[in-house]
């Protein structure tokens, strides 16, 4: 009884009847027995799909979080940026009313200046959130197509034409094609690779190195440079949050936007990222497909 179903031989076991001692009551028993399998197999079946289920329902309740702290972020930037810009507009406007009366044309020139570099930079601000809303909507849109990642990365960094010297090494490369959303790897590498520049260390010149390693059916992505670095211990909570600007020692400030896009890329393709860095020696992003 030893290849029976486990439940039914514990069953027969307690009743004491001899079910194979027949014809009749073997064939019952083969009956009883593939009756206790099918349950079985679809009790795991069932099983499976109410995983699969939640872990669709934790991975939407994720997204749903991201989305609502987004538009929190959103919100509250937008509202404070426009203000300031806003304020910014007024004071200027009746500072050249104050000069115009006092008939003092070269003051007013000077702010009038001030005024459309002020409205300029506020005309600015409502584009770069409208790309953001834009960009979101066409990466969930997008279908997925075969990208060449070393031919992608080299076009980008000619397209943004470093000034200082640089240097991009492929040390690594088990894969070189990825099938993913190619307006959303185009943004994600964009980003590393204009992160690499801004916060490069002047002293040195900079250098990517990029491994690209295949482990079972993953795609990992090592992008390394070796920049100013970042204090981890300080901002890894807040590094990929939209609209949250990382400390950094050349007081620089971003947008707060970059790598929030960056996390938000790999999301929507179920991957991962992690981070290392080293002050003064640089940073590392390990990017999991």
């Amino acid at each position: 009884m030893e290849e029976i179903h486990r439940l039914l031989r514990r069953q027969i076991e307690r009743s004491g009847v001899n079910l194979k001692a027949t014809e009749d009551g073997r064939a019952l028993l083969d009956t009883l027995d593939k009756t206790y399998k099918h349950f079985e197999d679809e009790r795991k079946i069932l099983e499976e799909s109410a995983k699969r289920m939640l872990e669709r329902i934790s991975s939407s309740n994720e997204n749903l979080l991201t989305i609502i702290s987004t538009l929190d972020g959103f919100n509250y930037h937008v509202s404070h940026d426009l203000k300031t810009s806003m304020i910014h507009t007024v004071s200027l406007s009746k500072m050249i009313q104050k000069y115009q009366e006092a008939e003092n044309p070269e003051k007013v020139k000077e702010i009038l200046n001030k005024l459309v570099n002020n409205s300029e930079n506020g005309l600015n601000l409502v584009e770069k959130f409208l790309r953001i809303s834009q960009f979101n909507t066409q990466l969930v849109e997008q279908d997925l197509t075969t990208i060449n990642i070393p031919d992608l990365i080299n076009s980008i960094a000619k397209e943004l034409d470093f000034k200082s010297p640089y240097e991009i090494n492929f040390a690594q490369t088990e894969f070189t094609e990825l099938n993913a959303k190619e307006v959303g790897i185009q943004s994600l590498f964009h980003n590393l690779l204009t992160n690499a520049i801004k916060y490069r260390e002047s002293k040195r010149t900079l250098k990517i190195d990029i491994r690209l390693v295949q482990n079972g059916r993953d795609k990992l992505i090592y992008f390394k440079d070796n920049g100013i670095g970042i204090d981890l211990e300080s901002n890894r909570d807040k590094m990929f949050k939209p609209f949250v600007r990382i400390e950094n020692g050349l007081n620089k400030e971003g947008t707060g936007v970059g790598l929030f896009l960056v996390k938000k890329i790999v999301g929507e393709h179920n991957g991962t990222i992690k981070v290392n860095s080293v002050l003064d020696e640089g940073t590392e992003f390990i990017i999991t497909f």
